[in-house]
């Protein structure tokens, strides 16, 4: 869910929405970078929701897609009224796991090929070449070089989040099995667009059970090279000793200044 701040002597927030069908909840926001006026969220159950005036107000811009389980959103940032949204929960029913595609900033949308039989719920267009979509899903990375409509896969490990950095890098969130059976957290980079990757060491990164979850997420900055990521896991009694956590699923959140 996501609120609207009202500014006053006890700061308080109103809610906005989404609501109706899954469990209504905000998993990825974007902004126009035209404008600080013109946001989006995708809510797996609301779809998506557009606000073009800070967030004060929000609206939904996607009920004729064929389904409002929608769990990542991204912007063509050389066209902002290009929006692309991948669709399904990993915390429901997937109806229907794909890209969309919106050319005039959610008024209408086409939807894409499926092309994984997972919750596409991590996007990125190459801020380069706005026909190179990256997608990850639980079942890899995958690539479009024609603006969504075929998609290869070029990284078989379940993916959850995709960056850039404003030098062309691509970052990509990985989980990865090792030989105990654990699942590791990765951080992995591309300056080629995809077709090498190196590791980047997270110190503590956390491992879990295969019967947990586990993720990595990753903010890129526009206006300098630098890089946020933290990693979650769904389990008690474990984290950074360093941190006071008031949430225990809480792990470890880094920044990246080179």
């Amino acid at each position: 869910m996501i609120f609207s701040e009202v500014l006053h002597a006890q700061t308080a927030w109103n809610f906005v929405g989404p609501a109706g069908g899954a469990p209504p909840r905000v998993v990825r926001l974007a902004s126009d970078p035209r404008t600080d006026s013109v946001l989006y969220f995708a809510a797996p159950g609301g779809g998506v929701w557009k606000s073009t005036n800070g967030g004060s107000s929000w609206l939904p811009i996607a009920d004729s897609l064929p389904s409002l389980e929608v769990c990542s959103i991204a912007i063509d940032s050389r066209s902002p009224d290009v929006l692309y949204a991948g669709t399904g929960d990993d915390q429901n029913p997937r109806p229907l796991q794909t890209v969309a595609r919106s050319p005039d900033g959610g008024r209408t949308w086409t939807t894409g090929p499926r092309f994984t039989n997972q919750p596409v719920c991590a996007l990125a267009v190459d801020p380069a070449n706005s026909s190179r979509l990256f997608a990850g899903s639980s079942e890899g990375l995958f690539f479009s070089q024609d603006a969504g409509t075929s998609w290869n896969k070029i990284v078989a490990a379940p993916v959850t989040s995709i960056a850039f950095d404003n030098q062309g890098s691509l970052y990509a969130g990985v989980l990865s099995d090792d030989s105990s059976g654990s699942r590791n957290n990765i951080l992995i980079r591309s300056s080629d667009g995809g077709s090498t990757w190196t590791n980047i060491s997270l110190p503590d990164s956390p491992s879990a059970s295969n019967s947990q979850t586990t993720w990595v997420s990753i903010v890129a900055y526009a206006n300098t090279v630098s890089l946020t990521v933290s990693y979650q896991l769904n389990t008690s009694g474990q984290g950074s000793a360093s941190l006071a956590k008031a949430n225990p699923s809480l792990m470890d959140f880094y920044r990246s200044t080179d």
